[in-house]
């Protein structure tokens, strides 16, 4: 089982993540995106899959190194010019 496997196994395990918790897509120290609340989260065809209320995102897995559940890292969003 791959580490990204073994991460997203752990997120499936707790279900559902909700509010202030929420699931984080990162690759190295760049944001990717965050989730919540997330109902179910998994790999298919190459693809991690996310299960929000009531979308479903996708991202392929070369896209991210580390997905995993926070509480602690708000996304800062910057003013655009």
């Amino acid at each position: 089982m791959s580490n990204i496997e073994e991460q997203v196994k752990d997120i499936a395990d707790r279900l559902p993540i909700e509010f202030p918790e929420q699931v984080y897509v990162r690759r190295g120290n760049e944001y990717i995106a965050s989730y919540d609340p997330v109902l179910s989260i998994g790999i298919e065809d190459g693809q991690l899959y996310i299960q929000g209320v009531p979308y479903l995102y996708t991202h392929k897995l070369d896209e991210f190194d580390r997905v995993y559940v926070t509480t602690d890292e708000p996304v800062e969003v910057e003013a655009t010019k």
